[in-house]
């Protein structure tokens, strides 16, 4: 039955009255209606490729302290280079572009009550990957950052199990850190990036 109909739609389509070679000639072509651009999509992009470009660069950054002078040294490039980094990408990008934790290391890097309410649900959910929020049309964007690799928990694990030299830079560079006792698998945090004001 429905292929019959589908057959009978053609056939009426295809036997149609005829075009006579006046109306041919008169008949305008269809007008193209060019969409603008969603806002909120090119945020969403751009917020996206912003933290994709941190990530990629703090992981160089590290991974290169690392293997040059191990996690103490990566500790120090980390304290001197992480904040200078997350600036040079907002600068690149126009957006506001941070890190926070709920577990902060860097006191200006602890997350606001809204922002700690997605991080409350990307704790619970390991399949949230990212999220946007759109709040008085304001977009706000969030990317967890987690434990994903063994070598994460050199700096980030049990105080218990971190090196002596490990711990001894961290209370060097970090009064008052309460980024270790993590797990394979946990939530460090998030990236957050925002439109800048205007």
């Amino acid at each position: 039955m429905y292929r019959l109909v589908l057959l009978s739609i053609a056939f009426v389509a295809a036997c149609g009255s005829p075009q006579t070679e006046e109306s041919a000639q008169t008949a305008r072509p269809a007008e193209v209606v060019e969409q603008e651009a969603d806002p909120l999509e090119e945020f969403h992009a751009k917020a996206k490729a912003s933290t994709n470009r941190l990530q990629l660069e703090l992981k160089q950054e590290l991974s290169a302290a690392m293997k040059a002078s191990g996690p103490a040294g990566a500790l120090e490039v980390c304290s001197e280079r992480a904040a200078a980094l997350t600036a040079e990408v907002s600068e690149r990008t126009g957006l506001d572009v941070r890190r926070v934790s709920l577990r902060n290391r860097n006191p200006e890097n602890q997350a606001t009550v809204g922002e700690a309410s997605v991080l409350a649900m990307m704790a619970a959910r390991e399949d949230l990957v990212d999220t946007m929020i759109v709040r008085d049309g304001s977009p706000l964007y969030m990317r967890a950052i987690r434990i994903n690799t063994p070598v994460c928990l050199t700096c980030h694990g049990p105080k218990e199990d971190l090196a002596p030299e490990v711990l001894d830079q961290l209370n060097a560079l970090y009064a008052d850190d309460r980024a270790t006792g993590f797990s394979e698998g946990d939530l460090r945090g998030a990236f957050v990036v925002k439109p800048l004001p205007q």
